[in-house]
């Protein structure tokens, strides 16, 4: 029976524990796993796989030591186009033109680095997502959509403890439909076998193995809407705004930044929701039908008609029932 004391507060039971040989042998094995660790995570975070791809895609922030490199890459291969991506310049608080994201940065250092600029074409990402490297998959692949651009498969270009993470997040962008070969470029600042004598490697490697966990295991991107769908759903919206105008009796200009309730006397313009056809009211019968709508035959002043630059103004009068 274990002993109590303090009113049962404290209660002294009998436990098990690890000796002396137990301490060792998981001394031990931590030792392995580390060793194992240390010589493995390197290569499996730089990782290189090229895929069958004409579409070469360099990521904007890299150095310019892997801007070289990507330079070279599309020379030695038979790329037809090469993409650059990439967010708002960090330290920029946001998006304030193309010119000031990465991707544009990245463009600049490959046209002085001999690479055509008729084979360039940026891509910059205007939002600041949770994940750079996400948001800039997304651009890029909102771009080949909208400019009817069918890709099987492409190749990336990073840094190269970045390379693994670079892969993943563009394939969740992509989906499962298109290859994604990557190609990670040597850090030139610290040799690759020997990356925990500097403190910069140790740095890096365990920053983007924790980002790659992160990515792997964390993140689950919501679909943001595309520009083309929102503006087909804001066309349908006004298209029912229209019918619904039409059908309740009374004909006006309609425009989506000025529909709202107002009077203007003259001819011409009769849009007063307050005048509406009422609800039918079983005890009175059905309402008087609407006589036949006539073009105004006197102009309208330009003060009173508010600009509809990109819809057609339809100007009728509605006779009073």
């Amino acid at each position: 029976m274990p002993s109590r004391a303090m009113w049962g507060v404290f209660v002294r039971k009998e436990r098990w524990s690890l000796s002396w040989r137990g301490r060792l042998i998981l001394g031990l094995a931590l030792l392995l796993v580390g060793a194992l660790w240390v010589k493995d995570v390197y290569p499996f975070l730089a990782i290189t796989h090229r895929v069958n791809a004409n579409i070469l895609v360099v990521e904007g922030w890299i150095h310019e030591y892997a801007i070289q490199a990507a330079v070279k890459e599309f020379q030695n291969n038979h790329y037809q186009r090469v993409f650059t991506t990439g967010g708002p310049v960090g330290g920029s608080g946001g998006y304030i033109n193309d010119f000031y994201t990465t991707a544009s940065v990245g463009a600049d250092l490959l046209k002085k680095s001999g690479l055509p600029e008729e084979r360039l074409q940026m891509v910059p990402s205007r939002v600041m997502d949770r994940d750079r490297t996400y948001g800039s998959a997304l651009a890029l692949r909102n771009w080949l959509r909208d400019h009817n651009m069918a890709v099987s498969s492409i190749d990336v270009v990073t840094e190269d403890l970045h390379a693994r993470r670079t892969r993943l997040l563009f394939q969740k962008a992509f989906g499962k439909g298109i290859q994604i070969g990557i190609i990670a470029v040597p850090n030139a600042d610290y040799p690759a076998n020997r990356w925990w004598h500097y403190s910069q490697g140790l740095k890096d490697v365990v920053s983007e193995f924790a980002a790659y966990l992160y990515a792997r295991l964390l993140f689950f991107p919501s679909e943001p809407v595309h520009p083309r769908k929102t503006a087909w759903r804001s066309s349908v919206h006004n298209r029912k705004m229209k019918i619904a105008v039409v059908d309740l009796g009374y004909v006006g200009y309609r425009c989506s930044s000025n529909l709202r309730d107002s009077r203007v006397n003259g001819p011409g313009i009769d849009i007063d929701p307050r005048e509406l056809p009422k609800p039918l009211d079983k005890n009175r019968g059905p309402p008087k039908p609407a006589a036949k709508p006539t073009y105004a035959s006197t102009p309208i002043p330009s003060s009173v008609v508010t600009p509809c630059p990109r819809e057609r103004r339809v100007l009728l009068t509605a006779a009073q029932a």
